[in-house]
């Protein structure tokens, strides 16, 4: 099983706007301007929290932070 997606391989659309929606409201996090070791802290964070998030909608994939960011 891959490691990245435990669940259906299908991102679902809900998913995509609430990843869309953070995206909006993270804008260095989108541009990857979080490069210094304090802001890659804060990056890893920032995905883990947004993989909790997607992981709570129904209907959709199931990925770690990682995976969430290949998205």
């Amino acid at each position: 099983m891959n490691e990245t997606n435990t669940s259906s391989s299908r991102v679902s659309y809900s998913q995509l706007e609430a990843l869309l929606a953070f995206m909006e409201e993270h804008r260095e996090l989108a541009a990857g301007f979080l490069r210094s070791t304090e802001a890659r802290h804060k990056s890893q964070k920032l995905w883990e929290e947004l993989g909790i998030t997607l992981n709570c909608i129904g209907g959709g994939s199931i990925k770690t932070a990682k995976g969430w960011s290949k998205v």
